[in-house]
């Protein structure tokens, strides 16, 4: 699935679902006789309503959707999703994007990078394209794009990122 077609409430919804498994399932590896019980105050907790972590990934998704200004930085943000959808992230703690919730984060990460005027990874640009990372790197290799390498990863520059987004469609403005 690409970045724009995901819904981001549903996302939200999803990832707090998979954190709470993940943490009944930590909860039953300790110790198998543990139980979890969830409270929202001192109430059980149906599983409605916003968290902290569907905030987070609600706002980032609808950022690396549209642009909506954010509150804070989108590392600010991914704080939120440490230690409880860790999977959205790979064994370098970059954006996971086999995963809906690391194409977010590294579409985010791109939109923020691109809005500052910094080149962004390959790998972030295909990723808030919609596109593979292979029809990027091919634009690269064609010289459509201009990126250079900084450790082990390509760097397409802002402007020519900027310019190939806006003919598909996807604007991203340049801050102040």
């Amino acid at each position: 699935m690409s970045l724009r077609e995901f819904d981001p409430a549903a996302l939200a919804r999803e990832t707090v679902h998979a954190a709470l498994d993940r943490i009944r399932a930590t909860a039953m590896g300790i110790d198998p006789r543990l139980s979890v019980r969830v409270e929202r105050d001192g109430k059980p907790w149906d599983g409605t309503g916003l968290t902290t972590l569907g905030h987070a990934v609600q706002t980032l998704t609808i950022y690396a959707q549209t642009g909506a200004p954010l509150e804070a930085s989108v590392h600010k943000y991914c704080v939120t999703l440490v230690g409880v959808a860790d999977d959205a992230l790979d064994d370098a703690s970059r954006p996971d994007t086999t995963t809906d919730l690391g194409i977010v984060i590294a579409a985010a990460l791109c939109r923020e990078s691109l809005e500052q005027g910094q080149p962004v990874r390959t790998g972030w640009l295909a990723a808030l394209a919609g596109v593979t990372i292979g029809r990027v790197q091919q634009l690269v290799t064609s010289g459509d794009m201009r990126a250079t390498v900084k450790g082990g990863d390509n760097y397409v520059r802002a402007d020519d990122a900027r310019r190939w987004l806006g003919g598909r469609g996807v604007e991203v403005q340049r801050g102040s």
